[in-house]
């Protein structure tokens, strides 16, 4: 499955979970998450990618500064890796 399929299936499963949904298309940093998702109170980043693909290494040094500093930060490889935040 592509990349882009996973993002849209996953969009809508997490909006119908009451996730508020935000495709970070450009930022001011490169290797920022490509989505956060928002609720409740609880804010975490989702970094999608195709089965069998990781992240760059400058995707990998921008998550753990994001993890060092207590936000959530999810690799999301499939449908089911979206179910943690059911």
């Amino acid at each position: 499955m592509l990349e882009s399929q996973i993002k849209k299936i996953c969009t809508r499963q997490l909006e119908a979970w009451g996730w508020e949904v935000v495709h970070l298309i450009q930022t001011n940093k490169n290797g920022i998450p490509d989505t956060l998702i928002l609720r409740n109170g609880r804010v975490a980043f989702i970094e999608f990618k195709r089965p069998g693909k990781n992240p760059e290494p400058l995707q990998q040094y921008r998550h753990e500064k994001l993890r060092k500093q207590g936000f959530i930060v999810s690799i999301v490889r499939s449908t089911e890796d979206i179910r943690q935040y059911e």
